[in-house]
């Protein structure tokens, strides 16, 4: 029988609209977490040419393009420098459209920096001490970073080394010195107190501003370029670094009335000369290139192409298409697309035709007044890292510098910090105890994080047990993740506080002798436990398996960390599930994981019917399961910190300041751009890479309203020493005999806990 036409027709429709799908590019644009879900949604409509493809920030978006797994992204042209730095990705990426706003599509730049001096002005750069100067100041909606805000005086200001005040002191104090007075408006520190303190010291810094008590303009609290020309033509000023478009409005020279007569004040050049204001070319200190969309480079000729199509100019096009949702993630205000000089596609040669400030390296070592913040980290993810925060750091001009220290392990780093090679590591909270106890080691600044994800240390029984205190534990077994850790210093915390434990030093003798016997990996090591006998190492080894029986290295101690089953939260509970301990002492992050919804879920492998928790109080939860709230645990507190030998060490003030830069800039509250780095995201696919991922922020160790910080640093306190009183009296403990450290043992010891 002859086919029907009907059937005929189909099936040609069906070969069309086949051979149409297969002729669709689909291209992959890269979206941080910062693009909305809707928008990623909307670029599947219809017959799309793009769809998203998820990174955690620019620099991976970058990372992404080389490795061929993403075709395009949106680069701020800071994030463009710093891209620059790496020579695969300067070679393997081009940017293909600058992304220009439409009421200045005709400047080749998305800003330009100038300084502006009164007409009468004689004296070349020498001649600005004891000027008056006015700056544009530090907010949150500026949208220069600390490179171009400070670029000016630190070119003309003579750097005066002090290294007995943190690094941003010394800036401001050589300031003080060299302009006889200012308004600089604005935070001179993230940190609230150290902000406060200069700004007492140096009150000539802000004698310039509209109120002096606050440092501010009045028109903006926290400074603006039009308030800074103010202060300049109004205020006494006698020297303005400000954005030569506002320069042009003020004085007339767009559409705007003019502020101020234009032929009483010049343009300051970077080679002392000067200009009238009306120069046709004005001479600048910065020109920043436009945001811009970057490739790879082996299609970044036929995306420039797409685009055209695309998005072409401001041609009106349907709305609700995938094009819209395209120029949702391309555009953040009215903009269009440029084409951008031929001769400068390449990252680097793109930043090049302004910002020569930052594309050479970073000075070396002795090189400037201010030591680097030497930072120890552990393998090649935490290096490489490292090194990225370094080029960042550099590239947004904070300071001081940072230098990487490399060790094999987290050991390695306590002890270069120690011994004084390094400043500074972070360290999950699990092994704070040990840093101060072993290392002699303090916390810097802690790690931030919600309360679900915040530790949680528990005492479990098994749900039959007929355990109903904490008492009842006397004689018991108990099964902890590691000697020394979260849980057991905890536990040992806890039972001192109800009087439980014998009246004894160290700890560890005190525990065995209150309980019947235990495991605790690492009890039997002198980086654990360096102060024991043989009788509580053997005591806390008890139900631990021998793991140095089939192990011919000499450096595995029987109940070590390394290939022990017993070891770390899950091991723990794998000790009460065999029976082997009648309690394990766990942290609830390990057990626990958070939904899309925010919920803290155990996770399937504990029925909640099988447990119940013994609370700090003594009793015993009364409802089956791991999850009690925070008054039960034996303790909460903040998931990590980062550490260094003293707190009070001007390189220590200098990292800490450093560190809040830094989230400043890279951390989930940045505002000024897309998210160049995200310093608490996974990095090439892996969590917690230095810092936790659940990281929120850092809080100082100083601040007392913080709960979770404020019950750490109780914790640390109360056993930093024996404390045989309870919460508040501690007797301190022998010195710790720490022999050689035992590194080539430390290294097994980092196996994953989980």
């Amino acid at each position: 029988m002859a086919p029907r036409p009907a059937s005929l027709l189909l099936a040609a429709l069906l070969v069309a609209a086949a051979h149409h799908a297969e002729a669709i590019k689909v291209y992959k644009a890269c979206a941080s977490e910062r693009v909305p879900s809707y928008t990623c949604a909307g670029l599947t409509k219809g017959n799309t040419e793009v769809n998203c493809a998820r990174v955690v920030d620019s620099a991976d978006c970058v990372r992404q393009l080389v490795s061929k797994h993403v075709d395009f992204g949106v680069l701020s042209a800071e994030e463009i420098l710093l891209a620059s730095k790496y020579p695969r990705l300067n070679d393997e990426t081009r940017v293909v459209s600058e992304i220009r706003h439409v009421e200045r599509a005709n400047e080749p730049f998305a800003f330009e920096t100038v300084v502006v001096v009164k007409a009468d002005y004689t004296g070349l750069l020498s001649g600005l001490k004891d000027k008056k100067f006015c700056h544009p100041g530090f907010s949150d909606s500026q949208i220069w970073t600390d490179r171009v805000l400070k670029h000016f005086h630190r070119s003309v200001v003579p750097q005066t080394c002090n290294k007995l005040v943190p690094r941003v002191e010394e800036e401001y104090d050589n300031l003080g010195s060299f302009f006889k007075a200012a308004c600089i408006p604005g935070d001179w520190s993230r940190s609230s107190y150290r902000d406060e303190q200069i700004k007492r010291k140096h009150p000539e810094l802000c004698a310039l501003c509209d109120s002096p008590e606050r440092c501010s303009y009045n028109s903006h609290r926290y400074g603006s370029h039009e308030a800074a020309l103010s202060c300049l033509t109004n205020n006494g000023g006698e020297v303005a670094y400000v954005a030569l478009q506002y320069v042009q409005n003020y004085f007339g020279l767009k559409d705007r009335k003019a502020q101020a007569d234009p032929k009483e004040y010049r343009f300051l050049c970077p080679d002392g000369s000067m200009q009238m204001i009306t120069a046709s070319r004005p001479c600048t200190w910065i020109q920043q290139p436009w945001n811009a969309i970057v490739a790879r480079k082996e299609i970044a000729t036929e995306v420039q192409s797409k685009f055209k199509t695309w998005l072409p100019g401001m041609t009106l096009r349907a709305k609700d298409t995938w094009q819209d949702s395209l120029a949702d993630l391309i555009f953040s205000e009215r903009s269009k697309l440029q084409d951008p000089p031929a001769s400068a596609t390449v990252l680097s040669d793109y930043m090049a035709r302004g910002r020569n400030d930052t594309l050479g390296p970073a000075p070396k070592e002795g090189d400037q007044c201010r030591p680097s913040v030497r930072w120890c980290v552990s393998g090649p993810l935490e290096a490489e890292k490292c090194d990225v925060l370094r080029q960042g750091a550099f590239t947004y001009g904070l300071e001081p510098s940072i230098k990487c220290v490399p060790a094999s392990n987290m050991w390695e780093c306590m002890a270069a910090v120690r011994n004084m090679t390094a400043d500074i590591l972070a360290i999950d909270a699990e092994y704070s105890h040990l840093a101060r106890k072993t290392f002699g080691l303090n916390g810097l600044i802690y790690q931030d994080s919600n309360n679900e994800r915040a530790y949680r240390v528990v005492a479990v029984v098994r749900a039959e047990s007929g355990i109903k205190r904490l008492a009842d534990l006397q004689k018991k077994s108990a099964c902890f993740p590691e000697y020394g850790g979260l849980a057991w210093t905890a536990f040992v915390d806890a039972t001192r506080s109800r009087k439980l434990l014998p009246r004894k030093c160290p700890s560890s003798a005190a525990m065995s002798d209150y309980l019947y016997r235990a495991c605790a990996p690492g009890a039997d090591d002198s980086l654990h436990n360096p102060n024991s006998d043989t009788k509580t190492r053997t005591a806390m080894c008890a139900l631990c398996p021998d793991v140095s029986r089939d192990n011919a290295d000499p450096n595995v101690t029987k109940c070590g960390t390394y290939n022990n089953s017993y070891f770390a939260d899950k091991g723990a509970m794998r000790c009460l599930n065999d029976k082997r301990g009648d309690v394990a002492v766990v942290d609830l992050r390990a057990l626990t994981e958070v939904d899309p919804t925010g919920l803290v879920k155990v996770l399937s492998d504990y029925r909640d019917d099988e447990y119940r928790v013994l609370c700090r109080n003594g009793s015993v939860s009364t409802q089956l399961g791991l999850l009690v709230d925070s008054k039960c645990a034996l303790s909460t507190g903040i998931i990590g910190e980062i550490v260094t030998r003293d707190p009070e060490e001007t390189i220590a003030k200098d990292a800490a300041l450093l560190l809040l830069e830094l989230e400043y800039w890279f951390g989930y509250g940045a505002k000024h751009y897309e998210s160049a780095l995200n310093i608490f995201g996974s990095y090439l696919g892996v969590d917690d890479v230095i810092f936790k991922k659940s990281a929120v922020g850092f809080v100082s160790i100083y601040d007392k309203e913080n709960l979770l910080a404020q019950e750490f640093a109780g914790l640390m306190d109360r056993n930093a020493g024996c404390n045989l009183e309870g919460a508040g009296s501690a007797v301190s403990p022998a010195p710790a005999l720490v022999l050689g450290l035992l590194l080539a043992a430390a290294a097994f010891t980092m196996f994953s806990r989980r």
